[in-house]
């Protein structure tokens, strides 16, 4: 499911997982350039971020069309160099000059009782477990440019881990537009509160972000907001 809100429980392997997806306009009077989705069968789940470059001025479709790649290369069970297979496979989707489509991309695919995180550009992942919080990023990238899929030495520029699933109670992932106005300990709050608030009332919880992200507080932020939450049931 591609750049469509959702708010669903899904059932992977030996675990439920609650998932929450949305995404608003930062303003009315341009398209808005981040896609989102998820994938999920029997043995695996995937969900995906991507904030197109406003530079760009195709990177709707280059942000769409990654989102796209990465639940198509994930759902193979042995995807192999993640990162390369992801970029020839978008550039190969792409009809004319690639920085026309440029795009960030972040994810998370749950898979035989683990977690694999990537990520390439701006945004956030965060991770809550039972021994505390946790963000996942790339610390050996120091650049003052936002770097993107099309970025120069692109496998020196993404980062990909993997931890287990066992005590993670939850995951956030998000554009910057969401991510970019909270400190790492408004960022955490968020997660354990929102997060309590799923194991509820799941669509109260997804239509109470919706109200959230079109009420943005800081009304000087005018990027697009997505943002994808997914809890772990026990």
């Amino acid at each position: 499911m591609i750049n469509t809100k959702f708010c669903e429980t899904v059932h992977v392997g030996n675990h439920s997982f609650e998932i929450i997806g949305d995404s608003i306009d930062g303003s009315t009077d341009k398209v808005n350039q981040d896609s989102f989705g998820f994938y999920h069968d029997d043995e695996c789940l995937i969900v995906a971020v991507a904030d197109g470059l406003g530079s760009a001025p195709l990177s709707q479709i280059g942000s769409e069309c990654i989102v796209e790649t990465v639940m198509e290369v994930l759902s193979d069970p042995d995807p192999g160099d993640i990162w390369r297979h992801i970029s020839e496979k978008w550039k190969s989707s792409i009809e004319g000059p690639l920085d026309q489509y440029d795009t960030t991309c972040k994810f998370i695919c749950i898979r035989n009782g683990k977690a694999t995180v990537g990520s390439i550009g701006d945004g956030w992942i965060g991770m809550l477990h039972t021994n505390g919080y946790q963000e996942l990023e790339n610390s050996n990238v120091f650049t003052n440019r936002t770097e993107s899929i099309c970025s120069p030495k692109l496998m020196d520029r993404t980062y990909t881990g993997e931890c287990d699933l066992d005590d993670i109670i939850s995951f956030g992932i998000s554009t910057d537009g969401f991510s970019e106005d909270f400190d790492r300990e408004s960022r955490f709050e968020f997660l354990r509160d929102v997060c309590d608030d799923m194991s509820g009332d799941l669509r109260a919880t997804r239509d109470a972000i919706r109200t959230a992200l079109k009420n943005w507080p800081v009304k000087s932020n005018k990027d697009d907001k997505t943002l994808i939450l997914v809890r772990k049931v026990e």
